[in-house]
């Protein structure tokens, strides 16, 4: 009888990642590089950067190849098929994908007869994805593409704020605004991003140290005053790194200066992202109050405008919310918001002065009876004033 176990000694030295992204076998990924780029993948119809093969193992045809191919995900020369596999990869990832017949066959009947692929053998796509860059079909309709060329950090602007912002917009291949950063200012820019947070951590650092004041050591003195020290020397070269040769345009988003697709946009925008429109709705570009900014004469009346868009969200304010606001300052807002509407009303844009009555009434049939969310002191002179 036995009385004694075996144990095994496994050592994992590497291992082969399979994918079955049709979850029945019939569309397999085989990663044969992974990726160390962060989780993000392509769909929709952002824009990779890819080198592509497309073949049958046991064929030596090679039925469509690309390197260094930019275009959309959703691109027909791709093949369904193909993206499909595109959508389950990063960036710096290399794969391929294996298709049997009844798959590809069902959801590829045009890159069959135009690629003269053969219904009976599985298909093979090599992909490698060396770049993507996200894109928003903005309105549907593939007239109005939104790419995100680099992204931002904290959060968005809203209604109230008031946007520090590079633009240039270029329509029908003549640039018409141009206040961006070149290479060598953009650096410079991204240097000053840099010491803006290293100052930022050594102004916190400074302030926790004096914090604990009693029984402070001549060791932790010399280190404070160096930290001191450091935070001059940095906001000196803060103040050296600023000056550049243009300025940022400043907007207020409620008085709708801005055309609305640009306006919308912005409002989707993190702090320090860049992107770029691509657009030919003439009618979003010249709308709202923006006649000082961008003029209807730059377009044709008739054909096509090819207008590029490029924006910088530098960065924008955060007043306080309406219903945080005493009552005062609810008034002078309510009033600005008033003259907005009127404005619109007397342009004989009712649409849209009707939206803004509609906001003003709303915000005093929200809360509390009195809107009262500061719970002010309803006898005080400051308050009936």
């Amino acid at each position: 009888m036995q009385t004694k176990g075996i144990i095994y000694e496994i050592e994992l030295l590497d291992w082969d990642i399979r994918d079955d992204i049709s979850m029945d076998g019939q569309l397999v990924k085989f990663v044969n590089k992974r990726s160390k780029a962060s989780m993000e993948k392509p769909d929709g119809c952002d824009e990779v950067l890819i080198d592509i093969k497309v073949y049958q193992k046991d064929q030596t045809t090679v039925y469509f190849e690309k390197k260094d191919w930019r275009t959309l995900m959703d691109d027909p020369l791709i093949t369904k098929t193909g993206t499909k596999l595109l959508e389950t990869m990063r960036v710096g990832e290399i794969a391929t994908g294996v298709a049997q017949p009844q798959y590809f066959k069902e959801i590829d009947t045009d890159a069959i007869k135009r690629l003269g692929l053969n219904e009976f053998k599985e298909l093979y796509i090599d992909i490698e994805v060396k770049d993507f860059v996200t894109i928003i079909d903005w309105y549907k309709d593939r007239k109005t593409l939104r790419r995100t060329l680099k992204h931002g950090h904290k959060r968005v602007p809203f209604y109230e704020s008031t946007v520090s912002l590079r633009t240039k917009i270029t329509v029908n291949g003549v640039v018409r605004v141009d206040n961006m950063l070149d290479d060598t200012e953009f650096n410079i820019y991204q240097v000053h991003l840099r010491e803006k947070r290293d100052l930022a951590k050594k102004k916190k650092q400074l302030d926790q140290m004096k914090i604990v004041e009693v029984g402070t050591s001549p060791e932790q003195e010399d280190e404070r005053d160096r930290i001191a020290r450091e935070i001059n020397e940095a906001e000196a070269s803060i103040e050296n790194n600023t000056k550049f040769q243009t300025e940022p345009f400043k907007f207020t988003l409620y008085e709708y200066t801005l055309p609305s697709l640009i306006s919308k946009v912005v409002k989707t925008m993190y702090k320090d992202e860049v992107g770029q429109i691509n657009t030919d709705r003439v009618e979003k570009l010249t709308n709202n109050f923006s006649s000082d900014f961008i003029k209807k004469e730059w377009f044709n009346e008739e054909g096509e405008n090819n207008t590029e868009i490029m924006l910088h969200l530098i960065d924008y304010d955060q007043p306080e919310v309406f219903y945080k606001l005493p009552v005062k300052e609810k008034l002078d807002r309510i009033k600005e918001y008033k003259k907005i509407a009127t404005d619109f009303f007397k342009a004989e844009k009712f649409k849209k002065a009707c939206k803004m009555y509609q906001k003003i009434n709303g915000y005093y049939n929200f809360g509390d009876a009195n809107n009262n969310f500061l719970k002010e002191d309803e006898n005080s002179d400051n308050f009936k004033s």
